[in-house]
């Protein structure tokens, strides 16, 4: 019995795992590409609205405060 007490009191424990652990494995910063300035019409649909820009800028903020900017 003093035997067992002795080997758990070697171990270590993991510390616990947290949400943004996972989050940072699978998640990514988004890119986005900005209309030229005075750009009128995208008739070819390849630039993002103001507010999907605004939005991404929000998820990378996001991202970089979980998970730190350089990742």
């Amino acid at each position: 019995m003093t035997m067992l007490l002795a080997l758990s009191a070697c171990g270590t424990a993991e510390p616990p795992k947290t949400a943004s652990d996972s989050y940072c494995l699978i998640a990514r910063p988004l890119s986005f590409a900005n209309a030229p300035a005075g750009l009128v019409h995208d008739d070819g649909n390849r630039f993002d609205t103001g507010e999907t820009v605004a939005e991404i800028m929000q998820h990378n903020a996001a991202y970089d405060g979980a998970c730190g900017s350089g990742q």
